[in-house]
């Protein structure tokens, strides 16, 4: 207790008020020295209020008061930013990561350029859990130039620009982190990822450009799901272009990644067309 009326002293708070809040404090009194404070608006009675509420683990009411602060006295926002990244930090170690991410918010919303370090990718978790996808991207970006091989943090980012529905950001996310490790996460979102986008060209009458899509798929191998239709898709398209030796060695290819379940559609599809590419050759 002397070492936080020590700190309380230096931080300036000096008035009729404050002083008899400490002396409450002294007393192991917090709540009637809180009672005491709000009394007063001066910016040392909130400053002390809001270390106060922060000792007694109420978080949300100190964030209260610093707010209120720093309306009445900007020039504390420098003070604050530090109180709260301490006490953000605090709450982080505990596990309490609701709490600590509201103070790490407000940092970042008192000080953009407020350096996080790795609670950067932290706190972009977070707003990714509550699916606020648009907040958490920028975060997740720089928490990955800190660290780059962060594959779940990773993850989350491509994952969020997909279901923002930018599809190309969110390849391009999964295909700048496959390094030679090879991740098999970021393999496996690669294929899916290129394979949906196929899809979507197709549908649009795209064909062509969705052949490279395919082939991403294809190379990497992965979702194995999507193999044999990525071929078949690729293989109508070079069927399209007239170009045969294509189209049927990815026909073969469907037959051959299903060799114990030559019933299934997509078999019986890609059989019958290799009987009519045999037979325009033949003609």
């Amino acid at each position: 207790m002397r070492r936080i009326l020590l700190l309380l002293i230096l931080a300036g708070c000096t008035g009729d008020v404050e002083k008899k809040a400490l002396l409450l404090l002294q007393k192991n009194r917090p709540m009637e020295a809180i009672l005491l404070l709000e009394g007063s608006d001066s910016p040392k009675a909130l400053w002390l209020r809001a270390k106060i509420y922060f000792k007694i683990d109420h978080p949300t009411d100190a964030l209260k008061a610093l707010k209120k602060l720093i309306k009445k006295d900007p020039s504390y926002k420098g003070k604050v930013v530090s109180l709260l990244y301490e006490e953000a930090e605090k709450l982080r170690r505990r596990g309490r990561k609701e709490a600590s991410c509201r103070l790490f918010s407000e940092i970042l919303s008192l000080d953009p350029t407020h350096d996080l370090g790795k609670n950067f990718i932290y706190l972009a978790s977070w707003y990714y859990d509550r699916e606020k996808y648009d907040m958490a991207i920028p975060l997740f970006e720089k928490g990955l130039y800190i660290e780059p091989e962060n594959v779940d943090a990773r993850v989350k980012l491509a994952y969020a620009y997909w279901r923002l529905g930018k599809k190309e950001e969110a390849l391009h996310v999964v295909e700048s982190g496959i390094t030679r490790k090879m991740e098999w996460q970021l393999l496996y979102l690669k294929g899916k990822f290129s394979f949906e986008i196929a899809m979507d060209l197709i549908k649009e009458g795209k064909g062509e450009d969705a052949m490279i899509y395919l082939q991403k798929t294809i190379a990497t191998g992965l979702p194995e799901v999507y193999q044999d239709d990525a071929f078949f898709y690729l293989g109508e398209i070079y069927l399209s272009k007239g170009k045969y030796k294509e189209a049927k060695v990815c026909m073969r290819k469907v037959i051959e990644l299903n060799p114990f379940t030559r019933g299934r559609k997509i078999v019986r599809e890609a059989e019958k067309v290799l009987e009519t590419i045999e037979k325009m050759e033949g003609g």
